[in-house]
């Protein structure tokens, strides 16, 4: 039977756009369609984590929490790529069916899953620095129902983590703020000035003020 065919879905948000693969009507019998249809979502979450990588790794707007978040998902979905590699390994030695496929994709399905639904609202949200560590705590109390996913997102969450902590360490211990990309949840007082507004404080002879976001 032929492919599968590839359409594109607009999405709310023009950095996370989605291409959704769907099955072409009339050319499977119900019993492979039931199949492929459970197993597609893992294509199309495949797709659309790969744009939320490629839209973050073109531009540094986004800061250095945000390089260190799509690194961490690399990681993970070079491991997603290397049993794609095993389940092709399979098919080479005609030992592959749908049923199997099926069996396999589970724990890749969930994986995939628990990632796009973070870097849809990450990439909807535009977040970044603070924010986007916050996300990633508040769907990990939420989404992180068993080991395997506990896992993943302490892992994402301690790689994404090394930036803004290093930017704490100095801020804390030496009094530097160094936040080229407006990241941190403390920010320069350009008018110097450490007085008059909620939130300001006192940073030698210059002031800072606690970030909007």
């Amino acid at each position: 039977p032929p492919p599968p065919e590839q359409s594109s879905q607009s999405t709310p948000s023009p950095i996370h756009q989605q291409q959704e693969f769907v099955l072409r009507q009339g050319f499977w019998e119900p019993s492979l369609s039931y199949l492929v249809q459970r197993i597609l979502p893992l294509c199309n979450k495949y797709v659309s984590i790969s744009s939320f990588i490629e839209e973050r790794d073109s531009t540094f707007e986004y800061g250095l929490v945000s390089q260190a978040f799509v690194a961490s998902i690399k990681a993970l979905m070079q491991e997603y790529l290397i049993f794609v590699a095993q389940l092709e390994s399979l098919f080479h030695r005609q030992s592959l069916t749908l049923q199997k496929i099926w069996l396999h994709v589970q724990q890749p399905l969930r994986t995939l899953t628990t990632i796009e639904t973070l870097t849809r609202e990450i990439g909807e949200s535009r977040s970044k620095g603070g924010k986007l560590l916050t996300i990633i705590h508040r769907l990990s109390l939420i989404m992180a129902g068993d080991a395997e996913t506990q896992k993943l997102f302490q892992f994402m969450l301690e790689k994404s983590c090394v930036p803004f902590f290093t930017m704490v360490n100095n801020w804390v211990h030496g009094g530097q703020l160094d936040d080229t990309f407006g990241e941190f949840m403390i920010c320069c007082n350009s008018s110097g000035s450490t007085t008059g507004g909620i939130g300001r404080i006192s940073s030698g002879s210059g002031g800072h003020i606690i970030g909007s976001e």
